[in-house]
């Protein structure tokens, strides 16, 4: 199964190809698989560790963060894509990228009225300090990431963020992800 969490035993045959003799199944989440919108934001989570995640090397964050993210979409129900700007600022910040959300990282002022996302630096800026390619966002959009990162996952069904603003928000990481990686996503939502 596509989401199974397990613990399997392999045996080298020779140096290219591994064998697996047994496999004990920790947990399946295969009640993601019931529902279209958390199924396709389960693959997205794992299309995110396809990229992010190394072979042969141990990520603890990063494994501890996607089962988080796995098991709020199995055994609850908070909104998919609310689930996945969880995941995708919390991935930024395991990889080294973690979003300034309360002040501006170039001056260290708080965000005025306005608030600008850089493409090419991956920030979210104060007026004074956007680049030529920074498209302004919403002070709900801001808000919605700010609020999300600093909520556990079993605690994000307690937010009240508007869809538009959860939309927004994902849009934006998403893009912001494409850029960081190079990389562009199969899985949509």
């Amino acid at each position: 199964e596509i989401f199974c969490f397990a613990e399997f035993d392999l045996v080298s045959k020779n140096t290219d190809f591994l064998t697996v003799t047994s496999a004990n199944v920790i947990e399946n989440f295969y009640t993601i698989s019931n529902d279209i919108n958390k199924f396709y934001s389960g693959c997205l989570i794992l299309e995110i560790l396809k990229v992010v995640g190394r072979e042969n090397e141990n990520n603890e964050i990063l494994f501890l963060e996607t089962l988080k993210a796995l098991k709020t979409l199995a055994y609850s129900n908070i909104q998919p894509k609310l689930v996945l700007v969880k995941y995708l600022l919390k991935i930024f910040e395991a990889m080294g990228y973690k979003l300034s959300l309360n002040k501006c990282p170039h001056c260290g002022l708080n965000f005025g009225t306005k608030r600008y996302f850089s493409l090419s630096e991956g920030t979210i800026t104060c007026s004074a300090c956007k680049t030529m390619d920074s498209k302004e966002i919403s002070q709900l959009t801001h808000n919605s990431m700010r609020l999300t990162l600093n909520c556990d996952y079993e605690k994000l069904s307690s937010l009240k963020i508007l869809d538009n603003a959860i939309s927004d928000a994902f849009n934006l990481l998403v893009e912001n992800f494409e850029r960081k990686f190079d990389y562009k996503f199969v899985s949509t939502l």
